[in-house]
Parts: C-alpha cells; structure tokens; sequence
C-alpha cells in the first residue's frame, strides 16, 4: 500500500453510496492537482492513424496499434517505414467503436514469436476476432501476415462494446475481455449470461490444444450451462485492464452506460468467478437509478466517478491504465494511473494504509486518450487517439531528501563476538554494498530495501561510533548519509559471549584447523535480548548462532565460570512444544517440523517433532552395537547392515537414562586446539563434556537423508541444547557435526528464517 503521493488543492467529492448494496471500499476524489506534483506528458511519436494502444514486446521498442488495421514499431523516437503488421483488409473499423482493439506478445516470444490480436472481422460481419500470429523468420521488425490463426470468432451484431483488451497474467494464460455486445443497456442479456462469451473476462491457455486450452481451474470448468473459457463476468465494456507487474493484482476499467465510470480491482489470488453486476449495476449504483436490485454477491469497485457533478462534467468513458513500476524511487512508484477519454484528465489512484483507496486529479490534458501501455522499463505512456500521438507519462524526481539508512541493531557491545547485522534504505540494488568508516564489508541482499553485512570482532574491539553507508549505482545514486551506529562499553555479558565463541570457532574461522563448528562462523545477530522471567528486570542477553543460542541469566555472576554464558536448551523446548519463558515458565507451541538432520527440503528424514515420541523409549545397553533406523514417522526398524559402521552405545548419562552413541563421546570428550589468550593451545574441546550439548534426551538412531543433495546414512541423537549427526562418509573432523539448531529454533520462535541457511542442515 502506498500513502498519498499527490495533494489536491481543494477536495471536491466525497462519495456517500446511499443507493450502494454493500459498501465498497470509501474513495475519496479530489479536485486540480498539486502544484508541486509536476506530472507532465512528453510527445515520443506522431503522425499515427488514430492510435488505440501501445505496448512492448520484451525490449526497447514501442508497438503501437492504428484504429484501422497497423500495428507500428516505434523505435529511438521514430516510427519504422515499414508496418509490423498491417491487416486493414481483415478489420472492419468504420464505427467508432470498431477497429483493431488489442495485442499481447507471449511470455516466450523471444524464442517462440507468437503475439495476438484482437479486432472486429470484416470478414464476419463485424465479429470479435482473436488471432494468433508470428514474427517473420527473416525480419524481427515484421509479422508474418500468412502465419494467422483464429483462436476466438464471436459473433457481434452491433457495432460497439468490443472489449479487447488483451494480457498474459501471472500465470502465463492469455487474458481477454468482451464486451456485452453492444446496445444500450445490455438489450441481449449478456452480462450476466454464462453461456456467452460476451461480457467477459476470458481466461485462456494458449500453450495447449489448438486453438486453445482451458486452464483447469477456471471457475466454470465442468458448471452446466457455463462456457469454460470465463474468467469473470458482469462487464459492459472493459476496455482496458492491467495486472500489476509486481503485486499481480488486476484492475479492470469498465465503461459505464450513462452515469458512472467504474475500475475494479480483482486480487492476485483470486481464484476467479467474479461478478462484477452488469447490466444489474453501473458501478456501485443500481440500475435504473433507485430501482433498488438484488445483487448480493456482486465485486464493487474501488473507485467509480460519475459523468457530471452539479454543473460540473467530469467525464463520460474510463480509460484504464497501469499501475506505475518504473523508478522505485519515485513517489509515485506503486500508484495506478487512469483516464477518461471525454475530458483527457487523468487520475490516480492509491490505496491509503487504513484500506481507503484515495484518488485526486493528476494532470489535466486536452488529449483523446484511448489507451495506456508501458515499456519494456516499466514507464507509462497513452496514445492520443485524435491528435495522432504517443505520449509518455513524465513523472519528476520525487525522491525525497536523502535519509540516513536503519540499523538493527543501533547499537552493540564492545569487545562482542562476529555478529550480523542488518541495513534497510530505499535505494537497495544487487550492487549494493555496505561500507564500514570507508571499508566494504561482505553483504548479503536479504529484501528489495535491505542487506545484511557481518560485522568483524575487530570492527568492534574498542568503544566508539561507527558510520555506517550504503553504497549503491543502483539508480544514480553513490551512497546514502552515513548512519552511526554506537559501539558502547561496560557490558560484560557480550565480552563474555564473544570470549566463548572465540575459544572454539576462531581458529575454524580463520583456517588454523579443520573441524565442525561448534557455534558457526559468527552470530546470526549482534547480541540483544530476550524476555526472561527469572532474569534482572524481566530480560536476558542473548546471541543467536547457526548452531545454538547463547544466554546470561545472571550478568553479575562469575564472568570466569565456563556456566556463565550457558546455551539454552532449544532441542528439548522444539520436541516438546514448551518454549521456556522463565526458570519454570514455558509458552505451549507445537513440536518443530523442522529437519532434525539433512537438507531443510528433505521430506524423509526425521524432524523434532518425530523425536517428541522417543524421549521416554528404553536405551541401547552399552556397548552394544546401534543398528535401529528410524523414519520421519518415528518408526524404529532393525538394519544389521548398520553394523558396518562400527557404532556403539558408549556412555550411560545421569539423570536422563539414555546412552550417548560412542562417536559423539568420543567428540565430547577430545581435546582439540583451541583459542586461548591470543594463541592456540591444546586442551579439552569442552571443560565439561555436556557443556555444549546438555544431557541426552533420547538414543542415536541411523536415518537416511538429503545432506547437500546427496543420500547419507546419518546417525542423529537429540541432546537438550544440541543435536549431534555423525556422517561416517564425511572427511575426518566434520563426521560429528552439531545440527544448525539456532537456526532452527530461531524460525521455530519467530517465523521466519534470519536469513537463507548455508551451513550443513
């Protein structure tokens, strides 16, 4: 949703539907646009014969359709010497509704050249016509006229409401609208009539059988009495419509009968069969005026305007339009722009954040405008139907004052440990990148407005401020304002987290040895808190790693004790569905789905949630070799074949009852080099075995799983804080592995991953 982007000097409309069957969404009209907003028109071709549409086909050029029969290639400015296509003998276009209506190129059209046309047939009696046609083998600036074929011959018998807009959807079918036939007032019934295509929305798969196929979940396959190719229906003359090119919405332009104009908006997710209440309603209004209907059911529009206000004419013919994708830094990016044909004024319309859809004047031309299109950029343009031209819709550089980018966090601890931190700024592109005082950091693109950059232990070492900027050539500008971000002393706890990640993943990370990780390269996170019931004024600090969640419940306790940064345990809270709140306090949750081993996409392999069943199961006797295999159901079965791995039931551990499998004692209780006081030194991995991991919950089991997409025999046994995995396939040193479980926690308690996981499971 988009605020209001152009001001009105002085609001003149605001619509009370009195006679309304249900009430659409409130719009708000407003009169003479701002002064300030500098929306203008720029002629980029003339001389065209009645131009009824513009469009693009993948790349620079502009194909623009004449009334009569030609399409034209518009190209630097210019108009090609030769038509694209010129079918005047096929197209009748005497009336002033009749003429070539449509044309969409296929989402393919590079590789395959199919475009479509619609138009009223000389040849049938004025019928509405889609056809089909291709690029010539030899020229990409011309048709081949003999490739036509004749996907749609609808009979018409009058000489207006055609329709004929055409659109490839989202979803790669070929939309087209209809009109209701002709006549006033729907003389034939046509609107609301499934067993014509007249007043419609069509939806086709031109992919399929000839001459087309109907895509399965169109709304009326298999109703009786209902033609299958509908989309929606309840339309007079929809003359023009557009999918969003970033949301996907729809929004159709309904030509109105004799006292509103309508646009309606059809949701991407619609599933279709939309009844839009033609000849029943002209927009919202029942028709005839006061009647009073029955149109429960009925889609209102989100905004509609009537022909004359007091003695004011505001119009007589909607010219639907696009919504605007082109500079994301324009104010206007994200507002849909319409016409109306009579008076050459043209709105916009935006959906305000409490759901009110605010429309206001933005240019007044002189201009017949028959259509809208868009280039291959995303810029609008409309064609001029009398005056013979193309124009382009101008919009000024509305970026407002540069702003200093957001930091999350703003603020964090001296003497922490490798952290990641996020950035969000309006001129994010894939070029972006973040400089840290002058230097580039490595950056990951995480939204259309945001990266996340790894801040170095040594970028914060030492109190201090800071300047953080994103530097960008993503739509001409070098970099933003520097935000500061505070890099404050006196917090023991992140000195403490960071001395604890040090002493075993530095090395890893700096490539002075080749082993597993045992928290991850560097925190998801800077340190920040979390709420804690037992903890001084209700919250702890925490740290969020790829393979756990380090914690301080009580930061005036011994800072030299190994428990004075614990790891919570995570794998007990996402098997039993109780995340821990307080010493005794837990949130009931379901058990996590996610994979307790193997790629996060596997769909074999068992999750936390399997486990949830295994806590309480008898343990292997020690010294016994492990052979049980266990799916994603949890069903446990005896593999002999197993034993060739040589795997053991090694160590009784207290309090719990279960056995630790022999591999992981032994990672448990090795000594390794390790980080201490600026130098490698050999020493316990872990001072306490159970340290990192806590005690078992439950028995190793084999399970067979995805592991970068390839099948492994894996042995998996849940700990309270930590999974432990053991690939007899892997090189030595990363055979027992600790699962990404801070990942996985950290989408189980929020939702959503901190970003793409790439370590491991």
């Amino acid at each position: 949703m988009r605020s209001k982007h152009i001001r009105a000097t002085k609001q003149f409309m605001l619509f009370v539907f009195a006679l309304a069957l249900s009430a659409p969404a409130t719009v708000i009209w407003a009169q003479g646009p701002d002064e300030t907003s500098q929306i203008a028109t720029e002629v980029i071709a003339e001389g065209l014969d009645q131009p009824l549409f513009v469009t693009h086909a993948g790349d620079e050029r502009l194909f623009a359709l004449e009334k009569p029969g030609v399409i034209q290639i518009i190209q630097n400015g210019k108009i090609l010497p030769t038509p694209f296509l010129d079918i005047r003998d096929l197209v009748v276009s005497d009336a002033s509704e009749q003429g070539i209506f449509g044309l969409a190129f296929h989402p393919d059209y590079p590789t395959n050249g199919h475009f479509y046309v619609s138009y009223s047939s000389q040849q049938s009696d004025g019928a509405f016509v889609l056809a089909r046609y291709e690029r010539s083998e030899t020229d990409p600036d011309q048709a081949d006229p003999q490739s036509a074929a004749v996907l749609l011959d609808i009979e018409h018998r009058r000489d207006n409401h055609y329709g004929g807009m055409l659109a490839f959807g989202p979803d790669g079918y070929l939309y087209v609208s209809t009109g209701d036939g002709g006549g006033a007032y729907d003389p034939d019934g046509n609107g609301q009539n499934l067993e014509t295509l007249l007043g419609k929305l069509l939806r086709l798969d031109v992919n399929g059988d000839e001459p087309y196929a109907i895509p399965a979940d169109n709304p009326f396959v298999g109703v009786e009495n209902a033609r299958e190719e509908i989309w929606a229906y309840g339309l007079r003359n929809a003359w023009r419509f557009s999918f969003d090119q970033l949301t996907g919405d729809l929004y159709i332009a309904d030509v109105g009968q004799e006292r509103f104009e309508e646009v309606n908006l059809q949701p991407a997710d619609s599933i279709g069969g939309e009844n839009y209440g033609w000849p029943i309603t002209e927009g919202s209004q029942c028709l005839p005026a006061g009647s009073g209907c029955d149109a429960s059911g009925f889609i209102l529009p989100i905004a509609e305007y009537p022909h004359a206000d007091g003695e004011n004419f505001l119009g007589c013919s909607v010219t639907g339009g696009y919504v605007y994708r082109g500079n994301p830094a324009s104010l206007h990016y994200g507002t849909y722009f319409y016409s109306d044909y009579c008076t050459g004024t043209i709105w916009s319309l935006d959906q305000e954040t409490d759901g009110e859809w605010q429309s206001a004047i933005a240019l007044e031309t002189s201009l017949t405008v028959s259509s809208f299109g868009v280039d291959f950029n995303g810029e609008i343009y409309l064609a001029d139907l009398v005056g013979g031209q193309i124009h382009q819709l101008t919009l000024p550089d509305e970026t407002p004052e540069p702003v200093a980018p957001s930091l999350q966090p703003a603020v964090i601890a001296a003497g922490g440990a490798s952290c990641v931190a996020t950035v969000s700024w309006i001129d994010v592109s894939d070029d972006s990148t973040v400089r840290w005082n002058g230097e580039d950091l490595p950056t990951t693109r995480t939204g259309p407005d945001s990266l996340s950059f790894t801040i170095d232990s040594h970028h914060i070492a030492e109190p201090g401020t800071a300047q953080v900027v994103v530097a960008t050539r993503g739509s001409g500008i070098d970099e933003s304002p520097p935000a500061p971000l505070e890099i404050v002393g006196g917090l023991i706890e992140g000195q403490a987290i960071a001395n604890t990640w040090e002493r075993t993943d530095y090395p890893v990370r700096e490539g002075l040895v080749s082993r597993t990780w045992i928290w991850g390269p560097a925190g998801m996170f800077c340190a920040t808190s979390e709420p804690y019931l037992d903890t001084p004024g209700g919250t702890r600090a925490v740290q969020y790693f790829d393979k756990a969640r380090m914690e301080v419940n009580d930061p005036s306790g011994d800072s030299g004790s190994i428990w004075y940064v614990t790891n919570g345990l995570l794998v007990t809270e996402m098997i039993t569905g109780q995340m821990q709140t307080g010493d005794a306090a837990f949130e009931p949750r379901e058990p996590s789905a996610i994979n307790l081993a193997g790629d996060l996409d596997d769909i074999a392999g068992p999750t936390y949630a399997t486990f949830e069943r295994l806590l309480d199961l008898e343990p292997h006797p020690t010294g016994s070799a492990i052979v049980q295999r266990i799916d994603r159901a949890g069903n446990i079965t005896q593999d002999d074949t197993l034993a060739q791995y040589g795997v053991l039931a090694a160590m009784p551990a207290p309090d719990t009852g279960h056995t630790v499998a022999g591999p992981f004692w032994e990672f448990m209780t090795s000594s390794a080099e390790v980080w201490q006081n600026g130098a490698l030194v050999n020493a316990q991995l872990f001072e306490n075995p159970f340290y990192a991991t806590g005690l078992p919950i439950s028995e190793a089991y084999w399970t067979t799983v995805r592991v970068a997409g390839t099948q492994q025999d894996v042995l998996v046994q849940a700990f309270e804080r930590r999974v432990l995995t053991y690939t007899p396939a892997n090189e030595p040193g990363w055979q027992v592995e600790l699962g990404n479980v801070g990942q996985h926690y950290y989408f189980w308690r929020y939702g959503e991953f901190p970003f793409p996981p790439s370590y491991g499971e």
